[in-house]
């Protein structure tokens, strides 16, 4: 095999950034306006301040256990506030299963929140967006070392369901 060295250096640097290339990102939108509420807790997880909070709720997994870097956004200066459940999330028991939470990053970027958190592949994680006394649109983004894939809502699999069972019968009935 004649390779130039240049070549093989090439290639020896691709075959090591590779697992970095493989990194993904889930980016979604989404409002806190009108949406279901809860009790709040504070950002050390110890107890709750808020009542009523208007919150959205993001369910997910990853494909690759390591270190995940989640953000959000508030659009229009409303001061956003995330937290991150696993491996699920009862809005009626707002401290269980909590694992981290933010309210401004870095501790001053009012509008922004967001941490990294080390995830497990397979667990069903939920990355609840509220507000600290308001709400409004905003834009989430979740990066990592792996696939980041939405769960989907238990309607969606009823509605499968039913597309299936139709299929089904009509291919029976020909």
């Amino acid at each position: 095999m004649n390779c130039k060295p240049s070549t093989l250096a090439l290639a020896a640097a691709l075959l090591l950034a590779g697992p970095a290339a493989l990194a993904a990102t889930l980016d979604y939108g989404g409002t806190t306006v009108g949406g279901a509420t809860f009790n709040r807790p504070v950002e050390t997880l110890d107890f709750v301040t808020m009542t009523d909070t208007a919150y959205s709720a993001f369910e997910f997994t990853v494909g690759s256990t390591g270190f995940y870097n989640f953000l959000s956004t508030a659009q229009g200066g409303w001061d956003n506030f995330v937290l991150l459940y696993g491996p699920s999330f009862n809005p009626t028991q707002p401290l269980t299963g909590a694992l981290v939470a933010n309210d401004d990053l870095g501790g001053t970027t009012v509008g922004q929140a967001g941490f990294s958190w080390g995830l497990t592949a397979g667990v069903r994680y939920t990355f609840v967006t509220t507000g600290v006394g308001d709400s409004g649109l905003f834009s989430n983004s979740i990066t990592g070392p792996g696939s980041i894939a939405a769960v989907p809502e238990p309607s969606t699999y009823l509605m499968l369901a039913m597309g299936l069972a139709a299929i089904g019968y009509l291919r029976r009935r020909r």
